[in-house]
């Protein structure tokens, strides 16, 4: 069965009832997404993608019992919003000014497709303008899935170089896109 975050009524069905299948496609389908928008509260690929990593576990572990009352999509960025809160508010590390901002954007954008469109036009337009070595290592390790230290092997670098790479990365695409 083919799924669609547009009409998620089946996704939802089998995410529910315990379809791997189902999970393994709505996490291929919203994770680099969800990242990027977490990474705009934190600045820290690490934290951002251990955020969005635990809004998939806690929507596996509860998958039974979520009711949605907006499409899959939204409530996962909703999701991963509060879950960023949840983390910075037990680290203190965050600016609520920027934090109330961010929500105030969300929620008017929420239902907005054609603004989360051209956000990931601009951003795929912007990993095209990304230095060679960027560009490579960020399609590797987004796009593809690798992990840093199989990044590092492949390019023979050390991975303190991947890491840099993909800080260098982010940096640039931040600069570029602006919400």
């Amino acid at each position: 069965m083919g799924y669609s975050l547009q009409d998620g009524v089946d996704l939802i069905k089998d995410l529910q009832s315990g379809k791997e299948r189902a999970f393994e496609y709505l996490f291929n389908a919203l994770y680099d997404e969800l990242t990027y928008f977490i990474l705009g509260f934190c600045h820290d690929v690490q934290t951002a993608e251990d955020i969005v990593q635990v809004t998939f576990i806690r929507l596996w572990e509860k998958k039974e019992t979520i009711s949605f009352h907006t499409s899959l999509k939204n409530y996962m960025y909703s999701a991963c919003y509060n879950q960023f809160i949840d983390h910075f508010r037990k680290n203190r590390n965050f600016t609520s000014v920027t934090v109330d901002l961010y929500r105030e954007i969300l929620i008017s954008e929420e239902d907005n497709q054609d603004q989360r469109d051209m956000i990931q036009q601009k951003l795929r337009d912007a990993i095209d303008e990304l230095p060679d070595k960027c560009k490579q290592i960020i399609i590797l390790h987004k796009m593809k899935g690798y992990k840093y230290r199989e990044i590092a092997e492949m390019l023979n670098i050390s991975v303190k170089t991947v890491e840099n790479q993909l800080w260098k990365a982010y940096k640039i695409l931040r600069e570029r896109i602006i919400f």
